[in-house]
């Protein structure tokens, strides 16, 4: 049990190199950028957030706490939030106080989900979660102002904490195969009709345009189907091969998956699954989700962790994280 501890204690004690992280800062940073220019600059935004007494469509009697302090549902209120969510976005893309930009999104995400959930989705959850997960991350560690300014380069290579990187993968494969196992129907499943795509790509709801011409190669729909189901709720086992086939893990792999350990997964998995979020962006109108989703694709790619054969102490830990501008020297790559 001790060693199952500590291998425990070793696991979310590991450090990497910064990269990931800041391209996941990044991206999210331009996905919060268009989850709130999209609605401001084609004018939904009055629709669906304002008060009816102001031009909206709906009656709000209670508020979010943040719309509230700023405002209210008025106009001028609701334009506050909108530029304030913005302000935020532009600084995690430049990575200054990214931490507070990303607490001041997830404040500001949470509350036009909450303001008016006819006007939301799945995604602005996905979105919230990730900000959630960099208020507590050094994501500006390299590519950033901040970056800059401490160390007179926008690269840096210091190490920082690997837990934040797993969380987010985590967050990834939970949507994925959450959503897969919700999709238990007969127009999903192998041996059923698999025919879920092809009416949503019917539906105006959903889809960016008539796709009455995919008639003819209804098959594909079907196949796409399959695979978007398969992908989804197996993608557990991704997460799996991931972990043991990191270098100092692969020895303790179960037998089952020894066989596999070796194989290129990892770009597959990415190819798929980046695929399937551009073919929903290019076929649905679905907001900022596909943005979002790929945005997580970040920490799939492998990172330089450094390697411990025990349990770190706290003074190891933070040496390395605070005060070295470079890696340890006993690194190796990492899946997980």
């Amino acid at each position: 049990m001790i060693e199952y501890w500590n291998r425990w204690i070793a696991f979310w004690s590991e450090v990497e190199s910064p990269h990931t992280l800041a391209g996941f800062r990044i991206c999210m940073g331009f996905t919060l950028l268009y989850t709130f220019c999209s609605p401001y600059f084609s004018d939904a935004w009055i629709a669906i957030w304002v008060d009816a007494t102001e031009g909206g469509i709906r009656h709000y009697n209670n508020t979010p706490w943040m719309l509230d302090w700023l405002g209210g549902p008025t106009q001028q209120g609701v334009e506050r939030l909108i530029l304030l969510s913005m302000g935020a976005s532009i600084g995690l893309i430049l990575g200054i106080g990214s931490r507070w930009m990303a607490l001041i999104g997830m404040f500001a995400m949470n509350t036009v989900s909450w303001h008016n959930p006819m006007a939301s989705g799945g995604h602005d959850d996905l979105i919230a979660n990730g900000l959630w997960i960099l208020f507590f991350a050094s994501s500006d560690t390299t590519w950033s102002i901040s970056c800059k300014i401490k160390h007179q380069s926008w690269h840096s290579t210091t190490p920082i904490p690997a837990f934040a990187r797993r969380l987010l993968l985590f967050q990834l494969i939970v949507m994925y195969c959450s959503t897969g196992l919700q999709k238990i129907s007969a127009h999903w499943i192998p041996f059923g009709s698999m025919d879920a795509l092809w009416y949503i790509l019917q539906q105006p709801t959903w889809a960016k345009q008539s796709f009455e011409w995919l008639a003819p190669w209804f098959v594909v729909t079907q196949i796409a189907t399959l695979g978007t189901w398969l992908f989804e709720v197996f993608s557990p086992l991704f997460l799996i091969w991931l972990f043991y086939s990191s270098p100092d893990r692969i020895h303790r792999a179960p037998r089952i998956f020894q066989y596999c350990m070796k194989w290129r997964i990892r770009p597959l998995f990415m190819l798929m699954g980046i695929g399937m979020h551009v073919g929903i962006w290019l076929t649905m109108d679905v907001g900022p989700f596909s943005l979002a989703a790929i945005s997580y694709y970040w920490t799939i790619l492998p990172t330089m962790a450094s390697v411990e054969k025990h349990p770190p102490s706290t003074s190891n830990l933070s040496t390395p994280i605070q005060g070295s501008p470079e890696l340890p020297e006993s690194v190796q790559s990492t899946n997980l």
